[in-house]
Order: structure tokens, then C-alpha cells, then sequence
């Protein structure tokens, strides 16, 4: 017995929602928040995880977000 690949599973089924939409994304987004009301479930929203980048550069600050006056240095 062979056990199907979920992940093909998967990949179909988001093939067939989309083409019920003509995978136009607005569409989609909007029938997925009507059936979460329907359900009648809660549903949370958690705020974006911070991403961290290593080894790069930093990035610079915004001028104009510094308290107490002080202002960011630049090189240049």
C-alpha cells in the first residue's frame, strides 16, 4: 500500500480553490474571512515576527527618530 504525497494532496486542492476564483487573490482572501466568520470560531491575529539579518549591513535609522536631539551620523 502507498501512502499518497500530502504535498501533491495539497498542491491540488489549492489548484481547485483557485481556479473557483480564477485565482484572483482578493477573491480568495475574502471567501476565506467569510468562512472563518461562518464558523464561529475565534480567530487571533499575532503581529509580524522580526526578522533578523545576520552578517549583513546594518540598516540605517530614519533620521528624525532619535530622542533628546541627537541625530544619526552618516558617512558621506
Amino acid at each position: 500500500m502507498v501512502i499518497p504525497d500530502p504535498t501533491e494532496e495539497i498542491k491540488a486542492i489549492r489548484h481547485r480553490m483557485g481556479a473557483g476564483f480564477n485565482f484572483d487573490l482578493d477573491r480568495i482572501v475574502e471567501d476565506i474571512k467569510h468562512r472563518q466568520e461562518k464558523s464561529g470560531r475565534i480567530y487571533i491575529l499575532l503581529p509580524p515576527k522580526k526578522t533578523v539579518v545576520k552578517g549583513g549591513p546594518s540598516p540605517e535609522p530614519a533620521i528624525g527618530l532619535f530622542p533628546f536631539g541627537l541625530t544619526a551620523q552618516t558617512n558621506g
